[in-house]
């Protein structure tokens, strides 16, 4: 087990309660581990969020930085906090100055939804982790940017995971997000322990500990992209922290030209890791590259090493820190300051400005002469006050504080010369203060270190009143020239002389051979800072200077280097151009960054004694482009909504909230106090391109204080590169709000901008001022417009085609608009078809429209996009075209659904019209889930049908049968709403079912024959319709089938016996069952007799039960017998005939018997017809006492009727009448009637 971990168990297990510091007493790794999202949790914030105070959350108890908490405070900002809630606008949770214990910030920031996504801050626990994640969140008006992320408290190890998941997208910001964790204070290196990447970082996996409590995480979208990838793992583990101390008696020996030793004592305990140790001209110990000159790490047991490669004549600070493990170092050392020894100077020219760190610089020497006093090095001068002419520092001799006669040599190094002409120069500032005081500088040249013996090459007063007089204060150069015969080896002298009057200032000290023409580029570097995108920086002029002899030809003067295309000229220069002695060239430069981030270049001046180079830098940023009208009323009381900024800002430019015309309003303050001040509030450019005739309308009001007239408000506008004065206020009185209106039509250029400035000699004098509704109007020249911009088609079936979507064009401008061309542009264009009737180019007057449609005809399944593009002479304009082609599902026989997909679309069942009732319910079924028509959204009048594919079927010598399972849970059931069943049958839909709303009904299993209504393509179709649907509940419908199965169909003829017969008379009757359908069909018969109940046995039925094949039919006969009947009587008794056609299950045959009082009275009819079965032609015999004939086919229908007139025989043509079952009825003259079975084969 680690030692550290190993430490920490025991600790925890004995209960120690550790108070610490977070910058020592956490562990840190960075993994790449997996994003697991939260669902489910507690929802802070979801939809839209910015502003909102942090809320206070209970949690169980977690220890932060040694001490228990059961609460933390969670911020919309991307942190949470311990201890008190952050202040509403604390987007720098690390470095801010808030009393809160201790924060966790995983993406400290000003944050609020992004633009897609589903975004949320929300809380959950899982186990021995509380989660609070930030879902789908973006920073301040960055589009297109998203992040998620999750800060992960183990509640066991008092452990803390920051981990990023989910889309992660960065935008445009030079805002980046502080990461790490903070204590009790911001204070670095004790309460704060944070992490930081600089641009081009590549992954945060790379971040490195922070070395300022502001430090923050690059993210931006520039190559290559510095983010987190999803399930990027930021942990802080509580560990106690080894001790890491400062190597100490560190010391330096051994100094040569070239290289150096260092040695130190240990310190206690050992570092187990050795040491680091950095050599440095500039910048502190593990500040970067710059200045680093030298570095290295040393194992442990080792106490010196040695430096080489070191510059002759040159301060160095060496810099050392003990390494005790993983991100556990001690603090670097103080600095060790050395000089490397010196040689002699002889290279031409030699320059000094008075810029080391220590004084006299390396290789001078600064000699006291008289009195006491010496030279020493300042970076501000008073008495006068002045700052250096160049850099940071200058050289001083103190007069102020020097007695009169008091006097000190600054002597230059070694110089070592051959023969020629030498000039000696510096820069000396000279003043009008104690004029008279000759407070002075003599130079001399000398080959000993001080003034003795040496020549006076030169004296300069400090007073702008004596030798050499000049007129005003300010830094003058100085030369003095000196002979060289033969070679020298000496030192050039600067002898302050006091006369207690005002301080010598001397600078930018130089030896220089006078045979070369010299030429000074200044200055050599200039970085123009932060400029927009879209706009120039202000101009900045380098001046080139003939400072030597003789002339100089200047061959080009370019811009080269990493963007030189990001800097421009401010005027065309025309070369060559000649530069006599002490001429000078000013050569403007502005910035126009071509994209965001740094940019660098370098003006090349080529000439005919060298090139000179001059370093140009700055920073692009993306900033709006306001587009006309823009309207400035300050609802989000924040400057930063339309990218408003400052120059020269000060803290008295305000947001007022309860001030305004109406409220909020931009304010500026006369607290706290400003003297001869200027500072302004400028918008954000605003383009001119597609504009005209434009204006600034502004709301104005002052309060004022001392009516002095010697504050200001001015209102420019920008033109070109150049700021128009509009008009100018001054504090001559109050004045309520005004609207101040300025016609800006003649105004030029691409873009403005608006321009407030609060300038004066004491702001004390005012009260404030304010300005509200700012608009800057413009009529535009060229608009265009083309609705709809997204048509989305929908659904289609791919070989079909939808129907139009119009589109129409509308020039909302002022001038004419050509319109080149429509068309239909991507990759899959081809599933859109355009129909345009305009003719190209087209031109559209102002107001004028025109019109074309589009159809979506899908060339294949899947989501399809293109885009309707029209080509006009101010650019393409474009609409989305979106749909979905899908190929048709057939279905086949057998058929079934029982919605086990959860989905009306696995097999396309479709619907007539767009409603919501229609659903699948996955909690309900037989079994779950299932289709369901609900009462909700309540519909009147209603009908919604719910209708499957096309099903082919195919030949089969079985019925077609249609099953489904159905449910009614009913509200108030008045069978006003119902559940109807369809088959299509062609083109027309056969009803084969309904059910109404009378009550509850559990699941029933419903099956209809629908043999007769399938053609070789059929539908289904539920049908939910009613009154109201708010009357049920809901119908459901499960398991439904359509397949083939023997379905028997009974067929029974005649369904009527009349019989006559004496009292003690007997007679048979026949009557005939036939199978029409598919299967055996098994029959049985039952008698049931009405009243009066006597006389219960007077007829059977032979045979009484039986099988029927398909196709066949049984002759079934019933036997009367009237023995024991009471004559004149009539009986009455129905045939039951119960069989397993489960469309007709159960048939009656109605049975009349008539008892005759005599056998007299009783005339038997012999008639007879054949063949049987008959075919074209059936023959009658013994009809003489026949006067009507009828056939009577399966249903019941009279198919035949005939009147008959005493013939005895009769013969029927049976042409067309179809094969079938059908009854021939006879009726005598006396009313008798006379049944007789007929079938028909054709």
């Amino acid at each position: 087990m680690n030692k550290y971990l190993l430490f920490i168990v025991l600790m925890l297990l004995i209960g120690l309660n550790i108070k610490g510091q977070v910058a020592t007493s956490y562990i840190f790794t960075q993994t790449q581990e997996v994003w697991e999202p939260i669902s489910d949790g507690t929802v802070i914030w979801s939809g839209t969020f910015n502003n909102n105070p942090a809320v206070e959350v209970q949690i169980p108890a977690f220890v932060f930085d040694g001490s228990p908490y059961t609460n933390i405070f969670i911020s919309e900002n991307g942190f949470i906090t311990f201890g008190g809630a952050p202040s509403d606008n604390n987007t720098t949770p690390i470095s801010h100055a808030d009393t809160y214990i201790g924060a966790i910030s995983a993406f400290g920031g000003n944050l609020h939804q992004a633009l897609s996504g589903t975004p949320e801050v929300s809380y959950k626990q899982i186990e021995n982790l509380f989660i609070i994640q930030w879902k789908d969140v973006r920073r301040y008006f960055v589009g297109g940017e998203i992040i998620s992320f999750q800060i992960r408290l183990d509640l066991t190890e008092n452990s803390i995971k920051i981990v990023y998941g989910g889309d992660i997208a960065p935008g445009q910001n030079s805002l980046y997000p502080q990461v790490g964790l903070r204590g009790s204070d911001n204070q670095i290196g004790l309460n704060v322990n944070n992490r930081t990447i600089a641009i081009d970082g590549g992954n945060w996996i790379n971040s490195t500990p922070g070395t300022a409590n502001n430090n923050t995480m690059f993210f931006r979208n520039s190559a290559p992209e510095t983010v987190p990838t999803p399930g990027l793992t930021f942990s802080w583990i509580p560990g106690v922290y080894i001790p890491c101390y400062t190597p100490l008696n560190i010391t330096v020996t051994n100094i040569d030209i070239h290289s150096v030793d260092y040695s130190w004592t240990a310190p206690s305990p050992e570092p187990p890791e050795g040491y680091e140790w950095e050599v440095r001209t500039e910048g502190l110990p593990g500040s970067g590259s710059i200045g680093l000159i030298n570095s290295g790490t040393i194992a442990q047991g080792q106490v010196s090493v040695t430096v080489d490669e070191l510059l002759s004549a040159t301060e160095y600070n060496f810099y050392i820190r003990s390494h005790c493990g993983v991100d556990n170092y001690s603090g670097w050392s103080n600095a060790l300051h050395f000089v490397t020894a010196c040689i002699p100077v002889t290279e031409m020219p030699y320059e000094h400005g008075f810029e080391s760190i220590a004084f006299p610089p390396p290789c001078w020497s600064n000699v006291q002469v008289s009195g006491t006093g010496l030279w020493d090095a300042v970076e501000n001068g008073s008495n006068p006050t002045v700052l250096p002419y160049e850099g940071a520092k200058m050289a001083r001799f103190s007069c102020f504080n020097y007695d009169a006669g008091t006097s000190a040599a600054l002597v230059s190094p070694e110089l070592n010369l051959e023969v020629g002409v030498y000039q000696g120069k510096f820069r000396m500032y000279r003043d009008d203060g104690y004029l008279t005081n000759a407070d002075k500088v003599e130079i001399f040249l000398n080959n000993a270190p001080n003034p003795d013996g040496g020549i006076l090459l030169g004296t300069v007063h400090r007073s702008i009143g004596l030798t050499p007089e000049v007129s005003e204060n300010g830094w003058y150069l100085y030369e003095f020239d000196f002979e060289i015969n033969e070679y020298f080896s000496g030192y050039f002298i600067l002898l302050g002389i006091s006369d207690y009057g005002n301080n010598i200032f001397i600078d930018q000290f130089s030896v220089v051979m006078q045979e070369l023409p010299s030429l000074e580029l200044y200055p050599l570097q200039h970085d123009f800072g932060e400029v927009s995108t879209i706009t120039f920086s202000d101009p900045f002029l380098f001046n080139v200077s003939n400072t030597g002899f003789g002339s100089i030809t200047i061959d080009s003067v370019v811009i080269a280097g990493l963007n030189p295309g990001s800097f421009l000229f401010t005027e065309p220069l025309t070369f060559p151009l000649i530069l006599g002695e002490d001429e000078s060239l000013s050569i403007g430069v502005v910035f126009s960054p071509e994209s965001i981030g740094q940019h660098q270049a370098q003006m090349e001046v080529y000439t005919n004694i060298g090139n000179y180079v001059a370093t140009l830098s700055g920073v692009g940023y993306e900033e709006p482009l306001l587009i006309p009208p823009f309207n400035e009323n300050w609802d989000f009381a924040s400057y930063d909504t339309n990218s408003w900024r400052f120059d020269n800002y000060v803290v008295n430019w305000q947001m007022r909230t309860e001030s305004g015309s109406p409220p909020p309003t931009a304010h500026f303050h006369w607290s706290p106090t400003q003297i001869n001040y200027s500072s302004s509030l400028i918008s954000a450019p605003i383009s001119l391109e597609s504009t005209g005739n434009h204006s600034l309308a502004v709301d104005l009001r002052m309060t004022d204080y001392a009516n002095s007239s010697t504050e200001f408000l001015k209102v420019f506008i920008l033109e070109g590169k150049n700021w128009m004065e509009l008009e100018s206020f001054t504090n001559s009185g109050d004045f309520a709000w005004t609207t101040f209106t300025y016609n800006l039509d003649t105004l030029e250029g691409n873009y403005t901008r608006i321009r407030f400035e609060a300038s004066g000699s004491n702001s004390e004098n005012i009260n404030f001022w304010e300005m509200d509704n700012i608009v800057f109007n413009g009529q535009p020249l060229f608009s265009f417009e083309l609705v709809p911009q997204v048509a989305d088609f929908g659904e289609i079936m791919t070989g079909i085609v939808s129907e139009p979507i119009t589109f129409t064009y509308t020039n909302t401008g002022l001038e004419d608009i050509e319109v080149i061309s429509s068309l239909i542009n991507g990759s899959q264009a081809s599933s859109f078809l355009i129909i345009d009737e305009n003719t190209y180019p087209m031109t559209l007057a102002q107001g004028e429209f025109a019109q074309l449609s589009v159809q979506f005809a899908p060339l294949e399944a899947g989501a399809v996009n293109a885009l309707l593009t029209a080509s006009t002479q101010i650019g393409d304009f474009e609409a989305v075209l979106l749909g979905t082609g899908f190929d048709e599902y057939i279905g086949s026989i057998p058929f079934s659904e029982d919605w086990t997909s959860a989905s009306f679309s696995t097999q396309m069942w479709t619907f007539d019209q767009t409603q919501t009732n229609w659903r699948i319910q996955t909690n309900s079924g037989n079994p779950a889930p299932v289709a369901r028509f609900n009462f909700s959204p309540v519909a009147s009048d209603y009908s919604y049908s719910l209708i499957s594919p096309r099903i082919q079927v195919s030949s089969s010598n079985q019925s077609m049968v249609l099953s489904f399972d159905l449910k009614l849970t009913d509200f108030n059931n008045g069978g006003t709403e119902w559940l109807k069943v369809y088959i299509l049958n062609g083109e027309l839909w056969q009803e084969v079912a309904a059910v109404s709303n009378n009550g509850n009904t559990d699941w029933l299993t419903l099956q209809y024959n629908v043999t007769s209504y399938v053609q070789e393509e059929t539908r289904i179709r539920f049908e939910a319709a009613g009154v109201s649907s708010g009357f049920i509940s809901n119908w459901e419908i499960d398991n439904i089938q359509l397949n083939f199965t023997d379905w028997p169909e009974i067929l029974v003829t005649p369904t009527e016996l009349i019989q006559e017969i004496t009292d003690e008379g007997t007679a048979v009757q026949e009557f005939y069952i036939s199978n029409e359908g598919t299967g055996v069909l098994s029959y049985d018969t039952d008698i049931v007799y009405d009243e009066p109940a006597f006389g219960d046995s007077w007829l059977q039925i032979s045979p009484s039960t039986g099988d029927v094949y398909t196709n066949d039919t049984q002759t079934v006969q019933a036997l009367f017998d009237t023995e024991g009947l009471q004559a004149g009587n009539e009986y009455n008794a129905s045939i039951l005939i119960a069989s397993n056609d489960q469309g007709q299950p159960e048939v009656e045959v109605q049975v009349v018997l008539s008892v005759i009082l005599a056998q007299n009275e009783l005339r038997v009819y012999k008639t007879r017809v054949f063949p049987v079965p008959a075919n074209e032609r059936l023959y009658c015999s013994g009809l003489e006492d026949i006067k009507f004939i009828q056939i009577i086919n399966h249903i019941g229908q009279s198919v035949y009727e005939k009147e008959h007139h005493g013939d005895d025989a009769l013969q029927i043509n049976l042409t067309g009448f179809g094969s079938g079952a059908y009854l021939l009825r006879f009726i005598t003259t006396s009313n008798i009637q006379i049944n007789h079975q007929l079938l028909i084969n054709q």
